[in-house]
């Protein structure tokens, strides 16, 4: 529903939000994930070519 003046009325937008919430919490843990992988990698592969492996 919107307003007469063609604005979403207050409820609206907080279901819009609420539908949302899902998605910016998966977002925020993938993006947590990945780097998270990225740094644990850099760190081996420093330990790794410190200890002669390559």
């Amino acid at each position: 529903m919107s307003s007469p003046a063609g604005l979403p009325l207050s409820h609206d937008l907080l279901d819009l939000h609420a539908d949302q919430r899902g998605r910016i919490i998966g977002s925020c843990v993938a993006i947590f994930v990945i780097t998270d992988i990225f740094v644990l990698l850099r760190l081996v592969s420093r330990k790794l070519a410190r200890a002669g492996y390559w």
